[in-house]
């Protein structure tokens, strides 16, 4: 329904259309990008108890379905870390080594990996992490695989 008056100064009745101007889809310090939200947690965390903290908060670590959610994850962490280099996000290969999967269920399509990765060094490297290793370019963010056991920063995403 709407209810106008004649007056410049009128009262407009409508359902809020779908946008950043009336409400996000996100939570509070959340970003949103494509239909997904974002939120960098700066606590280090070991990948299991990172997953876990994302799925309290109803979320999984971050996928990485396309080189758009590479790019809005890498802004995430810029915006958010202050010059962290190391930030988990949820692939691993815990189940099967060299069978990538996102912790969210979503299909491994998509990869940016560091040159010479994956490399499954000593054998202990199952999860896997978005390396900054310098620079300001978008460029520099590579993925890496990684001890599950060490701890990072992580980026939650939710749709």
């Amino acid at each position: 329904k709407a209810s106008e008056r004649p007056s410049s100064n009128h009262l407009i009745n409508k359902p809020c259309q779908k946008s950043r101007l009336c409400s996000s889809t996100c939570p509070d310090n959340w970003s949103e990008f494509g239909g997904r939200c974002f939120h960098y947690v700066s606590v280090q965390m070991t990948w299991a108890e990172a997953e876990k903290n994302c799925q309290a908060m109803k979320a999984h670590l971050a996928s990485v379905n396309n080189a758009e959610d590479n790019e809005n994850i890498q802004k995430v962490i810029r915006a958010a870390s202050l010059n962290a280099t190391r930030t988990w996000i949820g692939g691993t290969d815990c189940q099967m080594n060299d069978l990538w999967l996102w912790s969210d269920g979503s299909h491994f399509l998509f990869s940016a990996w560091k040159p010479g990765q994956p490399d499954n060094w000593e054998s202990n490297e199952a999860c896997i992490e978005i390396n900054h290793g310098g620079g300001n370019s978008l460029k520099h963010y590579l993925l890496k695989c990684l001890s599950c056991l060490n701890k990072h920063f992580n980026v939650a995403s939710h749709k």
